[in-house]
């Protein structure tokens, strides 16, 4: 009988609470066009940094904007968008600039030297800038 009568208070804090999370997920998140770069780095200065010491490059990089300019190594069309990879001097890594829409760099051809803003999100095998933009 007890839990009956803090039942309607459950369900209206489940409610807000689902309310706030829908909320968060869909609210809109920072543009790299027209923000300013917290750091401009070269691909191979980029990589380094994560190969020599990953959590300090974390500490540095995560969750900034990232101004990167290097040479197209490949162009990759994904379901939501494309992406291009950026020449490193390593065989194994690359830079990978995500855009998130499916023609913003398909005009890019391989061999092309870019400028691009992105946010980064670390390595696995790649170093992964989100959001990107082309930076004039």
């Amino acid at each position: 009988y007890k839990m009956s009568k803090f039942l309607p208070y459950i369900l209206v804090f489940a409610i807000l609470g689902g309310v706030y999370g829908y909320l968060q997920y869909n609210k809109g998140h920072k543009e790299t066009v027209g923000a300013k770069a917290d750091i401009t780095i070269s691909p191979q200065d980029l990589l380094n940094a994560f190969e020599t010491d990953e959590n300090a490059a974390n500490q540095k990089y995560l969750d900034k904007i990232i101004e990167i300019e290097g040479i197209v190594k490949a162009f990759n069309q994904t379901e939501t968008g494309s992406s291009l990879s950026l020449e490193t001097g390593s065989e194994m890594s690359a830079i990978i600039c995500e855009f998130e829409t499916a023609n913003a760099v398909k005009d890019i051809p391989v061999g092309q030297k870019v400028k691009i803003k992105g946010f980064c999100t670390g390595k696995l095998i790649d170093v992964v800038l989100v959001r990107c933009s082309l930076v004039n």
